[in-house]
């Protein structure tokens, strides 16, 4: 599992798993995100296909949730063994 923080929002994995190539990849994110006021956006992408995930904002109020999570798919055929993932 893995930690973000806001300092760091790019975080990019490199998969060493040759009998991947030509098939079939699901890449499964579950992600959180706080803002008051704006939506918080993330995209997941592999060399040849990417997905654009967006969290609604929490509100302000007092009974506010802390965050709110997503779970996004990417589905795509392996070509290269890289990952993205990025805070928009």
């Amino acid at each position: 599992m893995e930690i973000f923080t806001m300092f760091r929002t790019s975080f990019n994995y490199q998969f060493d798993f040759p009998n991947l190539v030509n098939d079939t990849v699901s890449v499964k994110a579950k992600v959180i995100g706080k803002s008051a006021v704006s939506n918080t956006f993330f995209s997941v992408s592999s060399s040849s296909e990417s997905v654009n995930l967006q969290i609604p904002s929490t509100g302000s109020g007092y009974y506010a949730p802390v965050g709110k999570a997503i779970i996004g798919y990417l589905d795509f055929i392996a070509n290269s063994f890289q990952f993205y993932f990025n805070q928009c």
